[in-house]
């Protein structure tokens, strides 16, 4: 086993290719990459010019706020803006997919994340990515790193697979109910409120603030746990059962759904006063979860928002917000089409949760630098 540094076994990437070559989904941007290594999803926008060239199983990482953690593992050729960096493994010694995980573990990170240079938009200094060293293996042995972490990486992608797939027929429950709605003031609906209970104080709790939260997904690795007496000043709301939560913040879309099964939520988090709490009865959780995190809220929310600085949706903006009254036929016909399937989704994210925990506790074993020799 040797020492390595990256610039001894790959290259940054500057190749160009138009823009006329790329589509929303070969387009990868600082935007449309996911925090804590999770993917990337369709661009929104494009670029009018030329942008980096990528192949597939080269390595991308995000360059503006690297403590985000936007890396990924390239699965086709494509483009990236130039703030993402471009990895390409030249050497025929190290397997694309060990530099890759190298790179995940959070020696590399606080390393990369300690070079960054700039206040409102931080950025790594791509001369100390080229210098980190590491222990470079055997190819027989980098494969057993690779698959062994792999396996979990398949399993976690494939669990979220089956969570949109359900989540895609929830939505089209959800439209068949939209249509037999009438229009209603948030605050005229029975069964809806602003949920304002704030714990007095608290001891170990998880904080989850919405920049810990992708989509509809909890990034445990994000959430710290603290006491009330050191917390920050947002650190007040409690979770309650039969709770929607979604992000105060324009273009922020960020959505927890807490059920009384929901015990890890109910009994460890404290949440950020950057989320908009709603109660609901039992029977209408389920429905308008669906409805706040409807392309058709995200919509209305964007339109009525205000604020200097961050506009947001405030509670008495909420009160007087024009939404759906869904009739109870239509609730229990959801209900009875949809419940199992949103039950089985938390498991799947719980499962998931522990698979992450898993993969990497594997990745301080295999790459934190003191203990790489005692490894194999």
């Amino acid at each position: 086993m040797k020492h390595v540094r990256i610039v001894d076994v790959a290259q940054i990437i500057t190749n160009r290719i138009s823009c006329d070559r790329l589509s929303v989904s070969t387009y990868v941007s600082t935007e449309n990459m996911q925090p804590n290594f999770g993917g990337v999803v369709n661009a929104i926008a494009m670029p009018s010019t030329a942008v980096t060239s990528f192949e597939q199983d080269d390595i991308l990482i995000s360059n503006i706020r690297p403590y985000f953690k936007k890396l990924w593992y390239a699965r086709f050729d494509g483009g990236c803006s130039t703030d993402v960096i471009c990895l390409r493994v030249t050497n025929a010694n190290c397997l694309s997919k060990y530099l890759f995980y190298q790179l995940n573990a959070n020696r590399f990170i606080n390393t990369f994340v300690g070079s960054s240079k700039g206040t409102k938009m931080p950025r790594g200094d791509k001369q100390v990515l080229l210098s980190y060293d590491f222990c470079l293996p055997n190819l027989i042995e980098q494969q057993h790193i690779v698959d062994i972490i792999g396996s979990l990486d398949k399993k976690i992608e494939l669990n979220q697979q089956i969570i949109e797939i359900a989540d895609k027929f929830c939505r089209l429950e959800f439209k068949k109910a939209l249509l037999l709605s009438k229009e209603k003031k948030f605050c005229e609906i029975s069964g809806l409120s602003i949920s304002n209970e704030t714990y007095k104080s608290f001891t170990n709790k998880l904080y989850l603030d919405t920049s810990s939260i992708n989509g509809q997904n909890v990034l445990w690795e994000n959430c710290k746990s603290i006491s009330s007496d050191i917390a920050p000043s947002r650190a007040r709301m409690k979770p309650i059962t039969n709770s929607i939560w979604f992000a105060k913040i324009k273009n922020s879309p960020k959505y927890l759904l807490i059920k009384d099964y929901m015990i890890d939520y109910l009994e460890n988090l404290v949440l950020s006063t950057g989320f908009m709490g709603i109660k609901a009865k039992p029977e209408l959780t389920n429905i308008y979860y669906y409805y706040f995190t409807s392309d058709e809220f995200y919509k209305l929310q964007g339109k009525v928002c205000n604020g200097v600085t961050m506009e947001g949706l405030s509670n008495s903006l909420l009160k007087v917000l024009i939404i759906p009254e869904f009739n109870s036929t239509a609730v229990t016909e959801f209900n009875k089409n949809c419940e199992e399937i949103i039950y089985n989704n938390y498991n799947l994210r719980d499962e998931n949760k522990k698979l992450c925990e898993l993969k990497f506790l594997y990745l301080k074993k295999f790459f934190d630098y003191k203990k790489f020799e005692n490894t194999f």
